[in-house]
């Protein structure tokens, strides 16, 4: 044999040594066992654990399912004490240990910790100090006698197999029902480790089946009886461990609530939970979409969080027929009907005719002998179209008045239609029509004589945030003395009515209970106090809208100066309307006296600053 030959062999060996070193050096100290997790000391776990991790060594599901466990035992321990109430802690007695706790809770790392807690005082508090720790760098401060275990448990979770992870899970889920949890600090962590698993989607499933559940089985606390001490006791049973509290003084809400108020506030959460939320059963997924409509604060914020996935691009084609259904369903529809479900309102105006649309065919007539009045009181000056269309109100006031007329419109397909309309009406010249938003018009202050807003164009401000916003902008762009001229369909009278207690059945479908009062329009009916309803231009492209209550569009209006007259009330006609249908002309007078344009906008500069701080804000969580 060669040197050469020999140079190699002795080469393989030594890796192969080395291999084994690095190996059984991994393995200095024993792993964590069930036992010790749930008997030893907390600090002693904590530091095995990161010893465990750092060594590189996998935890197997039974110690990852026992930490869960040892989390939420010292998480209710910890909350009851700090609650006020220190609670009766009935720890197994040491013959009733399994004889493998008994050897871990005297083996060697246990014995360490004894003599490092005598040099240390601040053990309990800091288990790893920085610097201590190649998983932990910064150290674990263990601030309220759970934090240390959560970091070491999420930790582990992630040494699991992929497919191990729905066992611990669940795990997180039984433990957090047992102990209605701890809100934000139980619940936001559990479903980082959610979104940040590669079996998101399937663990998103399993959370939104548990709440389902929950929801329609609320759990019971637990037995219950009579102490003369206590008055009336419950008994918690975690593991060995039982743990008397007061359920009178200490009762949390369901977490199921909790989860879902998490999942509905935060953004980063709300695609996977629709992802997860088709894929359940018709009635599981409409319990969890009426608890979601509950926490996101209303049933049109709920089809905008939908709409606003889908319109991401990110859906495959299955995904999207699947997000589509939910969607018709949440606008009320049978399951065979086929009509569409819009991702964004400029899709309706894409897929709409409204060139025979009878709601504008009905009010033409009035909307031009109330615009004409006003304008014909203005001797030269600008006017402003708010939401324009195809730019028949425009058109007709710049053929009437020869005043300049600037038309803004959401949908580029209606400003296009409107600049072919002008020109074939030779007035190119006097009107202008661009691309804009209601709520951020690209228009200077305080130059406007006369702003109207007609169609019944501020029912797509879904919200009363958005409407205020419209407002406000009005507010901005005229002239002190200056009017803006809006429309609003009367919301306690003929389809409107109808289309607001149709909304309200949709919603009772998802489990939500709308209130209903007295009708002040119609004495001796009732009404419900809901205002989105669910309508269509054409009958066939259907969207959600927001009608008002008129004293609120009212009183919104004063508060941000206006002047307000009720001009008109007048007849809504044509094959869709009843004889109860109304359209309310109001004028709002910019008053003389008020905060200047420069204030308004200085206001509004730091109301963008404040939200987009709050999504920030949410992103940081």
């Amino acid at each position: 044999m060669s040197d050469e030959t020999d140079s190699h062999e002795l080469t393989a060996v030594l890796d192969k040594l080395e291999d084994r070193s690095s190996e059984l050096e991994k393995q200095t100290g024993s792993p964590l066992t069930p036992a010790h997790i749930r008997y030893a000391d907390r600090t002693v776990v904590v530091r095995k654990a990161v010893q465990q991790l750092d060594a590189g060594q996998p935890f197997d599901v039974s110690s990852a399912q026992a930490l869960v466990a040892r989390y939420f035992q010292d998480l209710s321990a910890g909350r009851e004490y700090h609650d006020g109430y220190e609670p009766e802690i009935i720890w197994p007695k040491e013959s009733e240990l399994p004889d493998e706790a008994k050897r871990e809770l005297t083996n060697e790392s246990a014995q360490a910790f004894v003599e490092l807690k005598k040099q240390r005082q601040n053990i309990g508090t800091d288990p790893i100090l920085k610097g201590e720790s190649e998983i932990f760098p910064e150290g674990i401060y263990d601030i309220d006698d759970w934090d240390a275990i959560e970091a070491v448990m999420y930790a582990a979770f992630c040494t699991l197999p992929e497919e191990k992870h729905i066992d611990v899970l669940k795990s997180l889920l039984d433990n957090l029902e047992a102990t209605h949890g701890d809100g934000l600090d139980t619940i936001m962590p559990m479903i980082n480790f959610i979104r940040e698993s590669p079996q998101s989607s399937d663990l998103y499933r399993v959370l939104l089946q548990h709440v389902a559940k929950s929801l329609s089985h609320p759990p019971r606390f637990g037995d219950i009886y009579h102490d003369n001490d206590l008055d009336y006791v419950g008994i918690r049973e975690l593991g060995d461990l039982r743990l008397e509290i007061n359920p009178d003084e200490h009762m949390w809400d369901d977490p199921a609530h909790d989860i879902m108020w998490d999942l509905a506030l935060f953004d980063f959460s709300s695609e996977p939970f629709f992802r997860a939320l088709v894929r359940l059963e018709d009635e599981q997924m409409r319990q969890i979409v009426g608890e979601y409509i509950k926490q996101k604060g209303g049933y049109a914020e709920t089809l905008n969080a939908l709409r606003q996935h889908m319109a991401s691009g990110n859906l495959e084609d299955g995904e999207r027929k699947a997000f589509d259904k939910l969607g018709r369903v949440l606008l009320g529809f049978e399951p065979e009907d086929a009509r569409s479900f819009h991702d964004c309102l400029e899709d309706v105006y894409k897929s709409a005719d409204f060139s025979d649309y009878e709601g504008y065919a009905s009010t033409e007539a009035i909307d031009r002998e109330i615009l004409l009045r006003e304008a014909q009181g203005i001797e030269a000056g600008r006017i402003l179209d708010i939401g324009s269309g195809g730019g028949r109100l425009a058109i007709f006031l710049a053929q009437e008045t020869g005043h300049k007329v600037t038309g803004i419109d959401i949908s580029e397909e209606e400003v296009l239609k409107a600049h072919i309309a002008a020109e074939a009406a030779q007035v190119g010249n006097t009107v202008d029509f661009r691309h804009g938003d209601m709520h951020t018009l690209q228009v200077e202050s305080d130059s406007i004589h006369l702003a109207y807003t007609l169609g019944r164009t501020l029912t797509h401000d879904e919200t009363e945030s958005t409407l205020r916003e419209s407002i406000s902008e009005a507010w901005r762009v005229l002239e002190f003395g200056g009017e803006w001229i809006l429309d609003l369909p009367h919301p306690n009278k003929g389809n409107m009515l109808a289309l607001r207690q149709r909304s309200a059945r949709v919603c009772a479908s998802f489990g939500l209970e709308v209130s209903v009062v007295d009708n002040p329009d119609q004495p001796g009916t009732k009404m419900p106090e809901i205002d989105v309803v669910v309508d269509s231009p054409d009958g066939k492209n259907f969207y959600n809208r927001r009608v008002p209550q008129l004293d609120r569009v009212q009183k919104l209006l004063e508060d941000q100066g206006f002047e307000v007259e009720i001009l008109k009330e007048a007849h809504l006609e044509g094959p869709s309307y009843t004889s109860e249908d109304r359209n309310v002309y109001i004028r709002a007078r910019k008053a003389t006296s008020g905060p200047s344009s420069e204030e308004t906008e200085r206001l509004s500069r730091l109301s963008a600053t404040l939200r987009e701080l709050s999504e920030q804000s949410q992103d940081d969580e």
